[in-house]
Formats: structure tokens, C-alpha cells, sequence
């Protein structure tokens, strides 16, 4: 997959989810990293803040990838997704949904039998 460094901007073939094109430019990216957690560190950079979408809370950003400010906001968000994907997949394909349970109680009433 062709990207662009996140150093120096060059493009260049990436596996695995990699972002940076030379093994010096990941050396630079990790120095900067390190040298901008050192600054919180001492107090002299602040953190992070986010807006939680569920509870719309400011919370503090400890790690880039967190979106939600608790295990609990994650739990109700995870909730609402799977609701909505299911309610849309049955919805797309409920004709199909009926007529395999009508076969499976067919197939059960005669193993009754």
C-alpha cells in the first residue's frame, strides 16, 4: 500500500501498518515522541483533552487512539453499534431470517418424532 511518511512526507510502499519511510525517519519520530512525553512529564506541556461522545464529559488524554472517557461510555457506545448493525441487517435481510428458523423447526419437529 503506497503511503506518505509522517516525517519527511516521502511516499513509499508500507507494510503492516507502518508510517514512517526509513529507518531514520522513525528514529525522528520516536525522538519527538519521547522528547513531547518528557514535556508533560515536567508539567510544562499540558495533555490532551476530548469530549466524550456519550456522556459529552472533558476528559484527559493519556494514550491518542481513546475516544471515550470510561470502560462504561465504551460499553454503551459498543451497545449502541451492534443495536443499530443488527436492527439494519435484519431489516435487509429478514425475509431470508424467516424462512431459515421455519426450516430449523421444521427440521426439529421431525427429529421429535
Amino acid at each position: 500500500m503506497l503511503k506518505k511518511c509522517v516525517i519527511c512526507g516521502k511516499k513509499f510502499n508500507s507494510k503492516n501498518g507502518i508510517i514512517t519511510c526509513s529507518d531514520i525517519c522513525y528514529e525522528m519520530r520516536k525522538k519527538k515522541i519521547l522528547e513531547k512525553n518528557e514535556l508533560i512529564r515536567q508539567n510544562k506541556l499540558k495533555r490532551e483533552h476530548k469530549k466524550c461522545p456519550v456522556c459529552s464529559k472533558m476528559f484527559e488524554v493519556n494514550r491518542n487512539h481513546l475516544v471515550y472517557c470510561s470502560a462504561e461510555c465504551r460499553e454503551v457506545a459498543t451497545k449502541d453499534k451492534k443495536k443499530k448493525y443488527f436492527k439494519k441487517y435484519y431489516s435487509e435481510n429478514r425475509d431470508k431470517i424467516i424462512e431459515n428458523n421455519s426450516i430449523n423447526q421444521r427440521k426439529r419437529a421431525k427429529t421429535k418424532i
